[in-house]
């Protein structure tokens, strides 16, 4: 391990190859015992991280924003790659197109569409996760879904082969992707938006209730609380959480840690 973690610096640099390092910190529960590598690399060093681990036969564990993610006190043996910070980038290739790396968080991205004047983003302005996550599980919010949006996403396959695919080839299901049953790995997305102008025009009803809270900057910071990002409820057609919520008396509460 420790000739393994020499040949990772070289590559990453020191600050981004810790040992020992405790997964509470990049969790939204603020929970997990330490990991025995945890890994920040870049884009362009993710295939070459990725073969010396399978070379190395050392354990892999992806992870993005840590939200919705609990980890054990023992920690996780083995490596943890942070798709995060080093591959986060945002750029607007013209007209209503808008690309976005695997650490970028979802937040971001969608403010950032909103400074360009495009809509589609808004459902995902709460969500305290990232670009990567949101794509493996089709995320969604007032009825809306990557799904939706998505043109076209970069993924790193089992062989360390960069692939690019289509959203028909993401067989996108509720709250699933092709990307875990194939062992992709998520690099970077392509979204096609619209004009606010035509957003407002199609607004109605508790669809742009979010919409409305995002342009007045309603929708709070994700990390502000400790939080699995979303509601533990099992979804239902006959909105069994509502009501749930109402009959236990916690509807409207917000408990600060």
């Amino acid at each position: 391990m420790e000739f393994v973690r020499r040949e990772l610096k070289e590559v990453l640099g020191e600050g981004n190859v810790l040992v020992n390092e405790p997964m509470s910190r990049h969790t939204t529960f603020c929970v997990g015992g330490p990991a025995d590598l945890f890994l920040k690399p870049g884009e362009e060093e993710l295939p070459w991280v990725m073969e010396l681990l399978k070379r190395r036969q050392i354990p892999v564990t992806v992870i993005g924003k840590g939200s919705n993610l609990l980890v054990g006190d023992k920690g996780v043996r083995g490596a943890v790659i942070e798709v995060g910070g080093r591959m986060a980038k945002i750029r607007h290739i013209g007209g209503e197109c808008i690309t976005a790396q695997a650490g970028a968080p979802l937040a971001r991205v969608a403010q950032e569409a909103c400074k360009k004047g495009l809509s589609g983003l808004e459902f995902a302005a709460g969500i305290p996760g990232g670009i990567g996550g949101a794509i493996v599980m089709n995320a969604g919010a007032y009825g809306g879904e990557m799904k939706d949006i998505v043109t076209h996403v970069k993924v790193l396959d089992g062989d360390g082969n960069v692939r690019e695919l289509s959203n028909r080839q993401m067989e996108f299901a509720y709250r699933n992707s092709c990307v875990p049953k194939n062992g992709y790995l998520v690099l970077e997305a392509s979204f096609r938006l619209q004009s606010m102008d035509k957003a407002w025009e199609k607004a109605d009803g508790w669809r742009f209730w979010p919409e409305c809270c995002f342009w007045a900057g309603q929708v709070p910071a994700p990390g502000r609380w400790r939080s699995c990002g979303s509601s533990a409820w099992q979804s239902s057609p006959w909105n069994i959480r509502a009501r749930a919520a109402r009959s236990s008396g916690r509807k409207g509460i917000l408990r600060e840690s």
